[in-house]
């Protein structure tokens, strides 16, 4: 059963996520030198481990991905196509747990490495404070993770939310726009992630170039970073496309209005980094 739900489950996760994961990766190894690699590895978890405003950073982080580990597997377990999920609620409550621990172990794993590493420093370091805190905190996170899930499966309490009708102005939603929508109301904490990412990265790069000065250069590398980070939506957006809007083949809309809309669709995506690029140039571009 763990193999079915790594195969189901964590790997639709790790290839839905892969644009955050390479974004990550390139934040993470890809801004230094080789040869400066390992240094500027370990002051990072040096300072993450040696101030309480660093925990508080690193711990924060992880909750933020622990929550979209959660909603994504929440969604997953609302889908008919993982019914089937549904047949582990018969197994006994220890076995679920662990069972869900084991995904979770998985799906964390790139917490799980730095969690290692973190504790290895903080030994190292004689820290001993901030490895127990690291590891009581990834502790609960998974446990917490595996027992929502168990409960929410157990006690039925994955039901589809009721459309409230309330008597707002109905935002009329063309086809063309389903997207959109689609990215608001079923992605929002991706989005969010994404655009504080975006935020990250376009101050990160003005601050490596600060001695550059005013730089028209320095500002389209900011901004291709800061657009780098919204690959995840890309790929959310045009998986969308192939499950739902497959149909849209058939319609009589012409290869230059779909082209049109698309370009419409994410350059609203990426107001916040039209301002940030706006701003950082002092209206002056």
């Amino acid at each position: 059963m763990l193999k079915l739900l790594i195969n189901s489950l964590a790997k639709e996760f790790y290839q839905q996520h892969v644009g955050f994961f390479l974004v990550g990766i390139y934040v993470l190894f890809g801004v230094v030198e080789p040869s400066q690699l390992i240094g500027y590895q370990k002051a990072l978890l040096l300072a993450g481990i040696s101030s309480p405003a660093g925990l508080v950073i690193i711990f924060m982080s992880w909750f933020l991905y622990s929550v979209k580990v959660h909603f994504f597997i929440k969604q997953k377990l609302l889908s008919p196509k993982y019914n089937f999920l549904k047949e582990i609620a018969a197994l006994e409550k220890n076995i679920q747990i662990k069972l869900w621990l084991r995904l979770y172990l998985v799906i964390l794993l790139p917490i799980l490495i730095y969690v290692f590493l973190l504790m290895g420093l903080s030994f190292g370091y004689h820290l001993f404070l901030s490895a127990i805190s690291v590891l009581i905190v990834f502790a609960t996170l998974t446990w917490s993770l595996s027992w929502l899930t168990f409960y929410s499966l157990t006690f039925g309490l994955l039901k589809q939310e009721k459309q409230i009708t309330s008597s707002r102005i109905k935002i009329k939603k063309t086809f063309l726009t389903w997207p959109l929508f689609h990215l608001f109301n079923e992605q929002p904490l991706m989005l969010l992630i994404c655009k504080v990412l975006s935020l990250i990265l376009f101050k990160g790069m003005l601050w490596m170039f600060a001695d550059v000065g005013y730089d028209l250069r320095v500002l389209l590398i900011a901004l291709l970073a800061s657009v780098l980070c919204h690959a995840v939506l890309v790929f959310t957006l045009l998986k969308f496309e192939t499950e739902y809007l497959n149909f849209s083949k058939s319609l009589a809309i012409s290869t230059y209005k779909r082209f049109m809309n698309w370009l419409f669709i994410f350059g609203f995506i990426l107001i916040p980094e039209w301002i940030f690029l706006i701003t950082a140039s002092h209206f002056d571009l």
